[in-house]
């Protein structure tokens, strides 16, 4: 998340999906920058300090950068959420699709069942099929579960509503739904492992960070008279 914050690599595919305008998200960063602008130079105002001048273009960039970093962290809650609900999902469907006759019908029976975020995503994907049963309807469904797993897995699901279930096509993808949750589940604690280890190199990048901030305070200090002299 850090990278992606200071580099924005995949800023519009994240605000895509959050369905965010970029021109309205600009100008929301800009107000947002403006503010922290403000406040940079209230806190030089108030301490009345020419070193404190470096508060102004560092309140800016917090500033700017904060909207983007709520999406960030949105994204990552999304993306967790998402790795337990589409297997539930999955197990759901193949559930319910042996006594609802159709996959339309099995789509519709499977959302109450279904968590949010994925949810709403389903909802989506229900009422599109419903005016036209098109393959790209199942592969944005899959996208905006963000694996491909589920790439492969929506799209055998639209051939079942094209040409219909096969029983043996019916059991792999329950095999395979099991192995997905247990997947899941081991991302998982791996993930929880290398945020500790992250953790971990925390205390050090605040450190470098802290001398970085003094140094440059102290040479800021030191030129002030410089600078005042001319």
């Amino acid at each position: 998340m850090f990278f992606e914050l200071l580099k924005e690599e995949s800023r519009a595919y994240n605000l895509a999906y959050f369905q965010k305008d970029s021109k309205s998200f600009a100008k929301t960063r800009l107000l947002y920058g403006i503010g922290g602008l403000l406040i940079g130079a209230m806190l030089w105002w108030v301490m009345q300090s020419f070193s404190y001048l470096l508060a102004i273009p560092i309140g800016f960039i917090i500033g700017y950068k904060f909207p983007y970093y709520d999406v960030l962290v949105k994204k990552a809650a999304a993306d967790k959420l998402n790795m337990y609900a589409f297997p539930e999902f999955l197990g759901s469907f193949i559930a319910l699709i042996p006594s609802t006759g159709n996959v339309y019908q099995t789509l519709v029976a499977a959302l109450p069942y279904t968590k949010e975020p994925l949810r709403s995503a389903l909802q989506q994907l229900i009422e599109n099929v419903w005016l036209d049963n098109k393959r790209e309807h199942y592969m944005a469904f899959a996208e905006y579960v963000g694996t491909s797993e589920a790439n492969m897995i929506m799209d055998t699901i639209y051939q079942f509503s094209e040409f219909g279930r096969k029983k043996e096509s019916l059991q792999e993808l329950g095999n395979f739904a099991q192995e997905l949750e247990k997947n899941a589940q081991s991302e998982m604690i791996t993930k929880k492992m290398n945020d500790m280890e992250y953790l971990g190199y925390l205390p050090i990048f605040l450190s470098i960070l802290f001398i970085l901030a003094f140094v440059g305070v102290m040479l800021v200090e030191f030129f002030a008279p410089i600078m005042n002299a001319f």
